[in-house]
């Protein structure tokens, strides 16, 4: 700064001991200048830290790859590997153990049109996938990921029809943890309810509240409740 100032006529050696402070001062406000500016930017780096005079120290916190990670790339990459369609899907994780409340859980997915993620254990696996195509019916797509990022990972796509006939080919087919994707339901349109239906869900309606006649039908066709509510809902309009 001082050459700089030499270079523009500054002079800072003669003149009395006044003279020199006098001229000590355009080198001084750049000094200043530079010095606030700095510490300007440490406040801000700090702040964005989140430190806060008198609270004490703060220690760094590493973050840790945890078995939640491990489960969520697992799900990812058997999602990027699937080729199965759509742009949302739903984690359902693992299935109740017990084969009553594993197919009250699986009836839950019936209407479901996002691609669903399902874990399973190897020892559970059969009895998940018999359960799959019973309540679900053998058309329904499902994706089995098999041991995801080790030596022996293996991807399939089959129907649910399928699926049983495909496990039981490999014995190994029911060792290590099991990625499902199953396919979402289709949208159902009102061409894909037949006329028997809608005729028995009209009789139903006439003696019962729309809400259960939709959920009687539903039950018994696999017809999603919703659309079927929509029609009676329809019809009074």
């Amino acid at each position: 700064i001082m050459k700089a100032q030499m270079a523009r006529g500054a002079d800072f050696e003669s003149g009395n001991l006044i003279a020199r402070a006098k001229a000590m001062v355009p080198l001084l406000v750049p000094l200043f200048v530079s010095a606030f500016r700095r510490a300007g930017d440490l406040a801000m780096a700090m702040e964005a830290r989140c430190y806060h005079g008198g609270e004490g120290r703060t220690r760094l916190r590493v973050l840790k790859i945890t078995h939640k990670d491990y489960i969520a790339c697992a799900a990812v990459a058997a999602l990027s590997a699937s080729g199965l369609l759509g742009a949302r899907f739903d984690f359902v994780g693992f299935l109740p153990p017990r084969a009553q409340a594993r197919r009250a859980a699986i009836a839950a997915l019936r209407e479901r049109e996002p691609v669903q993620v399902l874990y399973e254990a190897p020892h559970r696996i059969v009895e998940c996938v018999a359960d799959l195509r019973d309540v679900l019916g053998g058309a329904r797509e499902i994706v089995f990921a098999r041991e995801l990022t080790k030596l022996h990972e293996e991807i399939a796509r089959m129907s649910l029809a399928d699926a049983p006939a495909w496990l039981a080919a490999d014995a190994n087919r029911q060792r290590g943890e099991y990625v499902l994707l199953l396919a979402g339901a289709p949208p159902q349109t009102a061409e894909a309810i037949g006329a028997r239906e809608t005729a028995l869900l009209r009789a139903l309606a006439e003696h019962l509240p729309p809400k259960t006649a939709a959920a009687i039908v539903a039950g018994h066709t696999g017809l999603p409740k919703k659309r079927l509510y929509e029609i009676l809902l329809a019809q009074k309009d």
